[in-house]
């Protein structure tokens, strides 16, 4: 059952397109512009997009497409981890894509032509390679990947889409490797395989050993308290305080200025209520939850502290479903009602 607050298929959506940014380097490089796909992966496929700041008009229009299409997290968690998660280890290779996917007008269809994935409720099923297409499932929900699309070779075993043309790295043991800097990158063993981070020098950041063990990128300032994502994440979503335009976040143990405008075009450091992030004002808080409603045909987003509205229909659906804060139609028109949210309370 789809849930409102943690919607399924995180686990095995991460690897149905890869799990790297536009800034990501892979197995062997030594981090900079790799990126995934586009025309210079395999077969080619989906152009990715130009380096630099992203376009907020672009992510808006991605999240609202990936939050209301793929049964993984909604529109505003979308947003969070556009404006927030850089690196190599992001939910999907949908960073990269952000301006194909602005550029749609036809509902869900716009995610099938630029990230080559479908779903639909023909599941359970094993993880079969046709030719270039994957399936894999969870329960009834079943994606089919294109792995062309994204530049991408269909495989099994990894149950993802590859780039073959990299060499891997050596195998390795995520409970016995020893997690090291090399030339300022993190090398970590993620899937059995030795795989380097992003060059932390391009974020401003060091490489470093984590509070919590392993390496990672780690701001050059004061210690401070964070969630630390590994060796492959920078995370801008701690923020501690506005340094006039500048967001001062704990990323990784360690305190950084970070220029918003260098993330997302035209963006500065703003507040709402205890928290400080990228974005555009302080009308809504943008890590308060999933939030996104509809108002008529219209989706009504929190946009990096700024409200938006957008009209479903401007992007090829016939209007918004006001149980899930999405646009329709979708795979979301055909599940369950969300249950109520029961509030803070312990783990399972």
């Amino acid at each position: 059952m789809l849930d409102r607050k943690t919607v399924l298929l995180a686990s095995v959506l991460a690897g149905v397109v890869l799990a790297c940014g536009p800034e990501a380097s892979n197995t062997t490089g030594s981090g900079g512009s790799g990126g995934a796909g586009g025309s210079g992966g395999v077969g080619g496929g989906t152009p990715v997009d130009p380096p630099g700041p992203k376009d907020p008009d672009d992510l808006l229009k991605a999240a609202i497409l990936m939050g209301s299409c793929v049964p993984d997290s909604l529109v505003d968690n979308w947003l969070r981890d556009f404006y927030a998660e850089r690196g190599v280890d992001t939910d999907l290779d949908v960073l990269s894509y952000t301006k194909c996917l602005a550029s749609k007008t036809n509902g869900c269809k716009a995610i099938e032509e630029c990230l080559g994935v479908t779903v639909d409720l023909s599941g359970p099923c094993m993880p079969t390679c046709t030719g270039n297409v994957l399936k894999v499932c969870d329960d009834q929900l079943a994606f089919t990947v294109d792995c062309s699309v994204v530049g991408r070779e269909c495989s099994e075993e990894a149950r993802d889409c590859v780039d073959k043309s990299i060499q891997p790295g050596a195998t390795c043991n995520d409970e016995t490797f020893k997690e090291v800097c090399q030339d300022g990158v993190p090398r970590v063993c993620s899937g059995e395989l030795e795989t380097n981070g992003p060059a932390c020098a391009d974020f401003g950041l060091t490489c470093k050993d984590l509070q919590f063990g392993g390496v990672g990128c780690v701001g050059t300032g004061a210690t401070c308290q964070s969630d630390t994502g590994g060796g492959l994440t920078i995370d801008y979503s701690s923020g501690l305080t506005c340094d006039g335009p500048e967001l001062r976040a704990c990323i990784n143990g360690g305190e950084q200025a970070v220029d918003c405008d260098k993330l997302v075009k035209g963006s500065a450091c703003n507040s709402s209520g205890a928290s400080y992030f990228c974005g555009f004002g302080s009308a809504c808080d943008p890590f308060s939850g999933d939030n996104a409603t509809c108002e008529g045909d219209s989706i009504v987003v929190c946009h990096a502290g700024r409200i938006d509205k957008v009209d479903c229909k401007t992007l090829g659906f016939t209007g918004c479903n006001a149980t899930w804060g999405t646009c329709s139609p979708s795979i979301y028109d055909q599940a369950p009602p969300p249950d109520p949210d029961p509030g803070p309370g312990p783990g399972p």
